[in-house]
């Protein structure tokens, strides 16, 4: 009975956490970013026809097709993604997609949880093989943007260390922390679009990863203090703690 209850707030924890996403913005960014071969960050120059937006002054992250890696690659050059009417000329663009897709090999493609984490579907994606064929910006993009519609250093700065986190030099330290900025903003914040799905990403992680990572996690205060609580159950559940244990009072 207590394993039906567990499994029902399992359920509706998903349930609430995908539909809040799905309200505000930015549904399964991480999961989206996390496939990427491609990712970007550029200006409006207009638009350039058919149905695209011209982003000049592009500065790309291209697919490694050695490691499944994004590796940073300088390429100031002028893009064409799909246009929004709504943003304004001179607005700078994030952007990130899969132009050539990934090699997958299926046999590799067995989770540690369900749902899974970003994080782990990146990790198999690498282990998976290569890119199919190095991405370059003359082929045709299919992915998504997000307009910057203010100079905001903390949406720069977020959104820069979730790639480098995830996708340039992974490391699960610094990706779980660089979904802290996101949690405990309110609707009128610019990171709110991200709130859910870090919420959901970070449970993620937690329902995923080892012991190591979870008492990493119960330890550290910057984590909001009920993912630290969610952190000890895993670790009480899953790894034979101490029903006795607590949340440390840091």
């Amino acid at each position: 009975m207590k394993m039906i209850r567990c499994l029902l707030v399992l359920f509706v924890v998903i349930w609430k956490a995908q539909a809040y996403a799905e309200s505000w913005g930015a549904p399964q960014f991480f999961y989206l970013l996390a496939k990427a071969d491609t990712i970007g960050i550029g200006i409006d120059g207009g638009s350039a026809g058919a149905g695209k937006s011209r982003i000049n002054n592009a500065v790309f992250w291209l697919g490694d097709p050695g490691t499944n890696h994004v590796v940073l690659s300088l390429r100031t050059v002028g893009w064409d993604i799909p246009w929004d009417p709504t943003n304004a000329v001179g607005d700078r663009v994030f952007f990130w997609g899969v132009r050539q897709g990934w090699n997958k090999d299926s046999t590799n493609f067995t989770f540690r949880a369900m749902p899974y984490s970003a994080w782990e579907l990146r990790e198999k994606l690498i282990q998976a093989g290569s890119a199919k064929q190095t991405p370059t910006p003359s082929f045709e993009f299919s992915g998504n943007f997000i307009y910057l519609t203010t100079n905001s250093p903390a949406m720069v700065s977020f959104l820069s260390n979730a790639v480098h986190s995830l996708c340039v030099e992974p490391n699960l330290i610094q990706y779980s922390q660089s979904l802290i900025p996101p949690l405990n903003v309110d609707w009128e914040n610019e990171l709110f679009m991200f709130k859910a799905d870090a919420h959901m990403e970070t449970l993620k992680l937690g329902w995923g990863e080892d012991e190591a990572f979870l008492v990493h996690v119960l330890d550290s205060p910057q984590y909001p203090r009920r993912f630290r609580g969610s952190a000890l159950f895993q670790l009480q559940k899953r790894f034979g703690w101490s029903e006795t244990n607590t949340v440390p009072e840091l």
